[in-house]
């Protein structure tokens, strides 16, 4: 067995940024949505808003990524935190109500890309 050593020199190695996750970063977004005008969203015994989110499109009801924003906070926005630069999130954004707890359709997908 012959082992013959041959000088390399690697420059410029480039490393690949941080994966895209929904957790664990520094940089938050604010999103915003226009107040509800059911009276059952905006009843305080258990209506609100819900924040879907992820790094992937096609965000359902089934996304796990979901921030609640109940009602009595009269909030028309919320914030994700923890979010990656250079990562594009989609987010959607949904009513519900004591009465309908999963809520009824969701937002329009958006998307951003944090910088």
């Amino acid at each position: 067995l012959f082992v013959i050593l041959i000088g390399i020199f690697i420059t410029g190695i480039h490393c690949p940024p941080a994966p895209c996750s929904v957790a664990g970063g520094d940089k938050t977004i604010t999103v915003t949505w226009a107040a509800s005008s059911s009276h059952d969203v905006n009843d305080l015994a258990g209506g609100g808003h819900r924040i879907y989110y992820d790094t992937i499109t096609g965000i359902s009801k089934n996304t796990p990524n979901v921030i609640d924003i109940p009602v009595s906070s009269s909030a028309t926005s919320g914030q994700i935190t923890g979010l990656t630069s250079a990562c594009k999130y989609y987010v959607r954004v949904g009513a519900y109500s004591a009465i309908n707890t999963d809520g009824g359709e969701l937002s329009p997908e958006a998307s951003i890309k944090v910088q």
